[in-house]
């Protein structure tokens, strides 16, 4: 019996405690007068807000930078494997060029795993040369687009 007594006790005591809180901020101005709610779309909580969103974009933006500088460090401190190419077959499988050391070994990637297709006698070289005569930058590419765009709204 000491213990139900005790628990109402508690209980009642946390009943009053969350009563007087809801009931605080509705009588703080006193004499039992609402006290003023400030507006949500007034100046000062509106260039609040704006701040806070800019705060929180800054730090996404800066987080999404300094992971993507740990994974070029993360792969530059490794210089075994090397990815000269990868070509894309589907969904979830592709072909990847890879420079191991001296050599160069051609693998199949694709969920259930990794098969090795090609170790290629001769290294295959590299493809950094400038876009042929038939093929374009993606910039030119670009550039071209925007011109089109804008001659056929004038």
């Amino acid at each position: 019996m000491d213990i139900r007594r005790q628990s109402r006790q508690v209980a009642r005591t946390v009943i009053a405690a969350l009563l007087w809180l809801a009931a605080g901020p509705a009588t703080a101005a006193g004499e039992g007068r609402p006290a003023p709610v400030p507006s949500p779309l007034s100046g000062g909580e509106l260039l609040s807000m704006s701040m806070n969103l800019l705060l929180v974009i800054g730090a996404i933006l800066l987080f999404g930078w300094v992971y993507t500088r740990s994974q070029g460090l993360r792969s530059a401190r490794n210089g075994h494997f090397r990815v000269l190419a990868a070509q894309p077959l589907g969904a979830k499988e592709k072909v990847v060029l890879l420079q191991v050391g001296e050599q160069q070994v051609v693998v199949g990637v694709s969920p259930g795993g990794m098969n090795t297709l090609l170790v290629p006698e001769k290294p295959v070289a590299a493809l950094n040369a400038a876009p042929g005569e038939g093929e374009r930058s993606f910039a030119e590419r670009l550039r071209a687009a925007v011109a089109g765009t804008a001659r056929n709204r004038s």
